[in-house]
């Protein structure tokens, strides 16, 4: 397992516990989300300071201490509070501030998907089922992006929803929080 440690480091937790750390060798913030792909790349982002606006991407290759690829996110307002590993080796993540989804493929590239209300509070994203990157939203939007790259959203109807956390759940399933209404919702697909 791996976390982002703002105190700069990655923490990896061995299956027994132990745990070991990598320096973030970054001028440009502290660790704060992060993602381990199927080949083992790890992709955390970085706070511009101490729990400021986190625009910028790191990707480290398997087993390494240093990073080969730097991404800074065009929009100043960017501000990634969750990464996700996608399908064909690419890392997605919610960018609270823009009100944008982002994938980034394998070269690098990293394309942008726009979500409604624009300013909606993204707050997590995960892997789904059928290839699909789902989100949540603080506005009570569960949405998501297909492998063809359209985004759909839908409305989750219960008092006080602010839907955070997102999961994948076993078969055509996916899990939300509601931390306004204290329940978990589950949402079955056809």
């Amino acid at each position: 397992m791996f976390a982002a440690d703002p105190a700069g480091f990655i923490d990896v937790v061995s299956p027994r516990g132990a745990v070991g750390r990598i320096k973030v060798p970054s001028a440009l913030g502290l660790p704060f989300g992060i993602t381990r792909l199927s080949d083992g790349t790890l992709w955390p982002s970085e706070l511009t300071g101490y729990y400021e606006f986190s625009r910028h991407l790191l990707s480290f290759p398997p087993g390494s201490g240093t990073p080969s690829r730097t991404l800074t996110l065009p929009d100043r307002l960017s501000n990634v509070v969750a990464l996700a590993a996608g399908p064909g080796r690419t890392a997605w993540f919610a960018d609270f501030g823009a009100g944008e989804i982002g994938k980034v493929s394998r070269n690098g590239r990293v394309s942008l998907f726009a979500v409604e209300p624009p300013l909606g509070g993204l707050s997590d994203i995960a892997a789904g089922p059928g290839g699909a990157m789902w989100f949540a939203e603080q506005d009570g939007i569960v949405g998501r992006v297909s492998s063809g790259g359209s985004v759909t959203e839908l409305a989750v109807h219960s008092a006080d929803s602010e839907t955070d956390g997102i999961a994948a759940g076993p078969g055509n399933s996916v899990w939300v929080t509601e931390t306004g209404s204290d329940v978990v919702v589950e949402i079955m697909l056809a």
